[in-house]
């Protein structure tokens, strides 16, 4: 009898896991579906990640008649990562009632595999984040909020921005500006990595064409507008205290947007801690 009450309570936690914690490993079949429609099968697979194991990506209505109340968000992670860095991000917006469908995330490059000097911003990684911020906008009828931490900075803008890359010259298309209500830079690579300017000097992440460094081409094309194009909204969130990405990017405070809605201070975390102290931030920016 001891044994069945055990095997029974133990049952119960299980069961109550599997509803309480989100899961962390792929697409929701649903939304799988979507983009294989839509995309193509070999789409679905350099959004879901699938070879990167359990939190290569998330996201989706767990069935087509699920109601989308909130505005969706997307995740893009930051360099040697991948989308399970904000496991916690979702954790706390489902706690306060965001459903899988109007949360998602996808990832780019390898997880750690390639070092952070021999990452570049490459077209083919924004030409994918464009995709999935469109497909995600299709899916639920809905302009999309954007957050971008670190390396995610730049290519989400860049995804947005549209137009040409500078590695290939490949044509992307016209700005998404429309369907993006909210745009959010957290610990962003915005005008540079400062570290390139000093001591990565001659590495190929602060190379002077689609490198990190504050005047190669790519970080000149993203901010040389001069109006805000990541959305009706754009906030940066950023540390004095962040000594990774650090402060002084030829002239320019290296994490902030020099047209956005607002700049956000956050200091006393560094690059790591900002990711965690920017979520409730971010939920008060979207509601």
């Amino acid at each position: 009898m001891l044994f069945q009450i055990k095997l029974v309570n133990l049952l119960s936690i299980f069961i109550v896991i599997l509803y309480v914690i989100p899961t962390q490993s792929e697409f929701t079949k649903n939304f799988r579906r979507f983009v294989r429609g839509v995309s193509g099968e070999k789409m679905l697979s350099y959004l879901e990640r699938m070879d990167l194991g359990s939190g290569g990506s998330f996201g989706g209505k767990h069935t087509s008649s699920d109601k989308i109340k909130h505005n969706p968000i997307i995740f893009i992670h930051g360099a040697t990562r991948k989308a399970s860095t904000f496991a916690q991000a979702r954790q706390f917006f489902t706690k306060h009632g965001y459903k899988s469908g109007e949360l998602y995330g996808m990832s780019y490059y390898d997880d750690g595999r390639t070092p952070l000097t021999g990452v570049v911003l490459r077209c083919g990684d924004i030409a994918n984040i464009r995709q999935f911020i469109i497909l995600v906008h299709k899916y639920t009828d809905r302009k999309v909020n954007v957050v971008g931490y670190s390396m995610g900075s730049p290519l989400t803008r860049k995804a947005i921005l549209g137009g040409k890359c500078v590695d290939s010259d490949q044509f992307l298309g016209g700005p998404l500006t429309n369907i993006v209500e909210n745009y959010v830079s957290i610990a962003g690579v915005a005008n540079g990595y400062e570290a390139c300017s000093t001591a990565l000097g001659g590495v190929p992440m602060c190379n002077k064409r689609n490198g990190f460094a504050c005047n190669s081409k790519f970080i000149k094309n993203i901010n040389n507008k001069g109006y805000r194009y990541e959305g009706k909204n754009s906030y940066a969130i950023f540390s004095e205290t962040d000594t990774l990405v650090g402060q002084n990017c030829c002239g320019k405070r290296c994490s902030v947007l020099t047209a956005s809605t607002r700049n956000i201070r956050l200091n006393g975390n560094d690059h790591a801690s900002i990711l965690t102290a920017s979520i409730g931030v971010m939920f008060n920016l979207f509601n």
